[in-house]
């Protein structure tokens, strides 16, 4: 019975022993090494169980995306201008062994990214305009990208991107810079304030112009219909009287009295025979 037990407990001895020496579990989120008398052997990149002789020994790095925030540096443009650029890079472990070899540390896996990174944008923005630098960032991150991940992808990394997260001129250069500004806003500012006022001054004589050419063909047509009434009036007037001699003479008597003495303190002697008396009066 006795001997039964320590069979038994000999055996699970064994059994645990196994499983801490041999038995590893390889996470989602991990790649493995495995070393053979410290020297790496193999790769493994799919999660699960990996069973190892007890002469080896495994090691795991993290394969998930990792993120290099590079201080801001100052780099010369192809046009000669001092930028304070900032970027990130994000990469990740693409080969186990060959960065357990390499590298083997995040702190180093940074520095090389520091360098290689910065290099690449360096030489890319040295060589660009300014202008290009600012609007046609996007392709200029990309073959940085390019370049720097073709230099460390035999590192066992990979750089799935580069991003600047900005672009400034140094504090030093930003007044007279935004000095420049100003004084290219203010002359743009006087010249549109120029052209609106050519063109206010364009728009009033023209429209000066229509008033005038208006009012004229009014005054034309006022003078027309004026004629055209005098006219008609004078014939209806002469077709009338022409019917009645003797009224129209009448009626024209009448007419140059009220002329005559019309707001005026005057006097007339007048002679009984007058047409329009003997009218007012009677015949006698």
């Amino acid at each position: 019975m006795k001997t039964s037990i320590k069979v038994l407990l000999g055996l699970l001895s064994a059994i645990a022993l196994f499983y801490i020496t041999c038995v590893n579990v390889i996470e989602q989120e991990e790649f493995a090494v495995v070393y053979q008398f410290s020297k790496p052997v193999k790769e493994i990149t799919t999660p699960g169980i990996l069973i190892t002789w007890p002469f080896e020994t495994v090691s795991t790095v993290d394969n998930r995306l990792q993120i290099y925030d590079s201080p801001a540096q100052d780099i010369i443009t192809g046009t000669k201008q001092t930028l304070s650029v900032d970027s990130f890079a994000l990469f990740r472990i693409s080969g186990p062994i060959e960065y357990s070899r390499q590298i083997n540390t995040k702190e180093k896996a940074k520095s090389m990214l520091d360098d290689t990174v910065y290099a690449n944008l360096r030489n890319l923005i040295g060589n660009t305009p300014y202008e290009t630098v600012v609007s046609d960032r996007d392709n200029l991150m990309e073959e940085a990208r390019k370049l720097s991940d073709e230099y460390v992808r035999n590192t066992g990394l990979q750089i799935t991107l580069v991003m600047l997260k900005k672009v400034d001129l140094p504090t030093e250069n930003m007044n007279a810079v935004m000095g420049r500004m100003i004084s290219d806003c203010l002359q743009r500012a006087e010249f549109f304030r120029a052209d609106g006022l050519k063109s206010a001054q364009g728009i009033k004589a023209f429209a000066d112009y229509q008033v005038a050419r208006i009012r004229s063909q009014a005054d034309w047509q006022k003078k027309q219909i004026n004629a055209d009434g005098e006219s008609e009036a004078a014939q209806i007037y002469n077709d009338a009287y022409g019917a009645n001699p003797q009224f129209y003479g009448f009626m024209k008597s009448l007419e140059t009295a009220r002329v005559t003495l019309e707001g005026k303190d005057v006097r007339v002697l007048l002679n009984g025979d007058q047409d329009y008396l003997k009218a007012v009066f009677g015949k006698n």
